[in-house]
């Protein structure tokens, strides 16, 4: 039996890791990037002179994914 995959999108925010390199954090929607990075200007300061995110396909259920739901829901939680 074949399995299906299901794509969906997910957005990346470019964050500081506060060493001079900077990471991906992943998203369910472009709205969660924008807040997320209005709380790490909040808390840490601006380190980009804008927003820095862009949206990606990726497949349900992979690494990406699961980690733009647990983001997702830590930001939906922290508010």
């Amino acid at each position: 039996m074949i399995k299906r995959v299901k794509k969906v999108k997910v957005w990346g925010l470019l964050v500081s890791a506060g060493d001079g390199s900077a990471y991906v954090q992943w998203y369910l929607t472009e709205k969660d990037t924008k807040k997320a990075d209005e709380k790490e200007d909040k808390d840490c300061g601006p380190v980009f002179s804008e927003i820095c995110n862009e949206m990606a396909e990726t497949y349900e259920g992979s690494n990406i994914h699961r980690e733009a739901v647990e983001n997702s829901k830590d930001l939906r939680e922290g508010q």
